[in-house]
């Protein structure tokens, strides 16, 4: 296994964890409202509910987008030390907003793209977006 495969898997579960965290804590208290305000309609609870997946699945690809667009914020790669570059360069704004909606999609189909990356030591999208991955040299 390449060891730059492995930290960038790293890097996604530490990042993705501090989204689900942030997210599991405000979604608490929205959940807590859909019940509060659907008492006994189970199909306002259930539709509400569904509202919160999809909003949930936007603000992802926000959290992405952000991470992608400044580095600064992605404790995951800073963590790991490394650095996704498109066609050797930091991402643009467009290459951001494809790399961060491919990556919600990989996310949505994890258990494909997962064996694939391990396999294959790439996403599905990687060739698409010309994506490599290179060690940041970090001076503490």
């Amino acid at each position: 296994m390449k060891n730059l495969t492995v930290r960038r898997a790293v890097a996604f579960i530490i990042d993705y964890a501090l989204f689900c965290v942030a997210f599991t804590l405000v979604g608490m208290v929205g959940f807590f409202l859909i019940l509060r305000i659907g008492e006994d309609d189970h199909n306002m609870i259930f539709t509400l509910g569904f509202i919160q997946i999809a909003v949930g699945m936007v603000l992802l690809w926000g959290y992405f987008f952000m991470l992608d667009c400044n580095a600064k914020y992605d404790f995951g790669k800073q963590i790991t030390r490394i650095v996704i570059l498109s066609y050797h360069q930091k991402f643009s704004l467009s290459m951001a907003i494809k790399h961060s909606f491919l990556k919600v999609l990989a996310g949505m189909i994890w258990p494909i793209s997962f064996v694939y990356y391990f396999i294959r030591h790439k996403m599905i999208y990687d060739e698409y977006l010309g994506i490599t991955i290179i060690e940041e040299d970090i001076s503490w």
